[in-house]
């Protein structure tokens, strides 16, 4: 049986066998992602009418469901033992599970790649981490499931672009330990200016300024990022970071430098 890909991490692509999916209607491609927010895991009927009508499921959306079901069996799983379930979309106590391989899905790929990078930072491996971070932010080409929305996918694509952005921070603060400082600069002021008020995305940020000789736009950037979040939440900002602006007004030569 030819292996199945799922891309999520954008507009939802299927291919088998390398060759890209024709996925049917809008409704069948519905119900596709909406197995495809928990690959491997239930998915109970009900979540599966919410993906497919959201407010306003017919009085037939299970049967109609039911039939959709096998007619992604038919496209995922063409060779399967007639009158069979298959093994790609199983059945289970009334839920449906797609199943899949982890390297076949590209949000699974993203989080193992993710998770490799702490114990090779242990080993002090930068290169091959920021490598490993750029890796995984080239699998994302838009919003998770993209296209698609309503109260089952929003949460979930809001936590998930949450993580990417994390990663993202991630990767800048790996660069600035490499000693990349002057090469990430453009590309960090872009990242800070489009989500302000990352305070740990901030700190690398007053860090490359500083380590770049601009002492005095580190210094600016603390001050709009203390006046913004008084002015939006009402609080000061992290204890790290009034730390780390104070050493960088009294020119703490050892910031110049990573520690170790």
């Amino acid at each position: 049986m030819s292996e199945v890909r799922y891309d999520v991490l954008g507009p939802l692509v299927v291919r088998r066998g390398g060759v890209e999916l024709d996925l049917g209607s809008p409704l069948q491609q519905r119900l596709l992602a909406g197995l495809l927010l928990h690959p491997n895991g239930p998915v109970p009927m009900t979540d599966l009418l919410e993906a497919g009508w959201q407010y306003a499921t017919p009085d037939d959306g299970p049967e109609l469901t039911r039939e959709i079901i096998t007619a992604l069996r038919d496209l995922l799983d063409p060779h399967r033992v007639p009158g069979t379930d298959g093994t790609l979309i199983q059945l289970s106590d009334g839920r449906y599970m797609l199943c899949a391989a982890r390297d076949n899905v590209d949000l699974f790929v993203f989080e193992d790649l993710i998770a490799s990078v702490p114990e090779i930072r242990a080993r002090d491996h930068l290169l091959e981490a920021s490598n490993r971070i750029r890796q995984a932010l080239a699998l994302w080409r838009g919003p998770l499931l993209e296209g698609h929305s309503g109260p089952l996918f929003d949460p979930v694509r809001a936590r998930l672009e949450e993580g990417r952005l994390d990663v993202l921070d991630l990767y800048y603060e790996v660069e600035l330990k490499r000693g990349s400082h002057h090469a990430i600069l453009p590309g960090l002021a872009a990242h800070v200016a489009r989500y302000p008020l990352r305070e740990n995305l901030r700190a690398t940020f007053l860090l490359t300024l500083y380590r770049t000789g601009r002492q005095f736009d580190a210094m600016q950037q603390y001050v709009e990022i203390r006046d913004r979040l008084w002015r939006l939440n009402g609080r000061q900002p992290s204890y790290e970071l009034q730390e780390l602006a104070r050493r960088i007004a009294a020119w703490d030569q050892s910031l110049l430098r990573e520690p170790g």
